[in-house]
């Protein structure tokens, strides 16, 4: 049997996949490349069983609110691996084609949107008051701009307030471990807390003082990816590089799995 040339793989796959390998064989593999009513393709795409199901499942923000002040979901809708989660749904349908554009889809999200908006406004100036106040800061800095900016962007959204998470997020992360290397913990025994083992894994102060903690996470690198693919600036590239050189060595694989704990004002909580 000859060998398939590409245009032939092409051509085989928008005739013998489903909705999900005709669409995106058609607009990422071979735009231009193969003649295709791509309108076409894209309507038997969002009328497929598994798009329909997954546009289901990404409800407005405020829906998810609403049904946790009335007892129907954990407050926590954006990370986690549950299917109606932000950080689970937008990459998901990313997967099965659904890209920033389709009117279906931005519908859908506007509402996300307007919350990382929203979230880069937040002031951090008030976050010592107490340490209930401080580690709301962080977990809401989490899951509003580390989780939802990362799950925006791997869904092909890159407008102003995307890009200005992402090249935020680079700068911290790249200064940050520029400046520790591997030395990220307080001096072991610095702080009497229990459990003892805790102690030699407190994150340095300065990593997380304003609630934004500066070690890369997993959005993080996933969303670098896109930031990378769309910018042509050096300084920019080779700081994703020399991110992802200090996530590939061995000295992070003997770090703690997430990193470790951080201290509020006045006392401890898990990173």
């Amino acid at each position: 049997m000859a060998p398939m040339h590409t245009l032939d793989l092409f051509e085989w796959l928008v005739e013998n996949g489903g909705p999900v390998i005709h669409y995106r064989t058609a607009t990422e593999l071979a735009e231009n490349v193969i003649n295709v009513d791509v309108e076409s393709l894209k309507c038997k795409l969002l009328n497929s069983e598994a798009v329909k199901s997954w546009l289901d499942k990404l409800q407005s923000h405020e829906v998810r609110v609403e049904q946790t002040k009335k007892g129907l979901l954990r407050s926590n809708f954006f990370h986690g691996g549950r299917d109606i989660n932000i950080e689970v749904v937008l990459p998901k349908l990313s997967q099965l084609g659904i890209r920033a554009g389709m009117t279906e889809f931005d519908d859908k999200t506007v509402s996300w949107r307007e919350v990382l908006v929203e979230a880069q406004r937040t002031s951090f100036e008030d976050i010592y008051l107490d340490d209930d106040q401080f580690l709301r800061q962080v977990y809401l800095h989490y899951d509003r701009q580390i989780v939802l900016g990362a799950s925006l962007a791997l869904a092909g959204y890159y407008d102003d307030t995307v890009q200005r998470h992402l090249r935020d997020r680079l700068n911290l992360i790249h200064k940050a471990i520029t400046q520790v290397g591997y030395d990220i913990y307080e001096k072991p025994g610095e702080y009497n807390i229990r459990p003892k083992k805790w102690r030699n894994h407190i994150l340095k102060w300065k990593l997380y003082e304003d609630g934004n903690i500066r070690l890369p996470f997993i959005h993080d690198i996933c969303s670098f990816t896109v930031l990378y693919e769309k910018t042509s600036d050096k300084t920019i590239k080779d700081k994703i590089d020399t991110i992802i050189q200090w996530v590939l060595q061995p000295n992070h694989q003997s770090l703690l799995y997430n990193y470790g704990y951080i201290r509020c004002p006045h006392g401890l909580g898990k990173s």
